[in-house]
């Protein structure tokens, strides 16, 4: 189980508290006790009963994790695409010279 999902002794109510801790930035416990309507030692029972804190971090390194390997898939990829796009850009470039060459070659230009 990962730590950003529910805990197995975690309520459901506890859980989407811990939600709207994680996903609110800057996190602030009486922001999540304000919006669910539900009192600040609640919340502050909640947090510590179920390590809110180390999972949100848990859960911000997870989410770099996932920055960071959608900007190497995505930079593999651009890369890829470019590298397409200049052989097929250097393939019709070539192509006059390729047939400048035979035309010399034929007509014993070419040394």
């Amino acid at each position: 189980m990962k730590p950003w999902e529910c805990q197995d002794d975690e309520s459901s109510s506890a859980f989407e508290a811990f939600v709207l801790y994680r996903d609110t930035h800057p996190r602030s416990l009486r922001k999540v006790s304000e919006t669910l309507d539900k009192s600040k030692s609640l919340i502050e029972s909640w947090s510590r009963e179920h390590s809110w804190v180390t999972r949100a971090q848990k859960w911000d390194a997870e989410l770099e994790r996932l920055k960071e390997d959608w900007f190497r898939i995505s930079l593999s990829y651009s890369v890829r695409i470019l590298l397409i796009d200049c052989r097929a850009f250097s393939s019709d470039m070539l192509k006059p010279l390729t047939k400048a060459n035979t035309n010399m070659a034929k007509s014993g230009i070419a040394g």
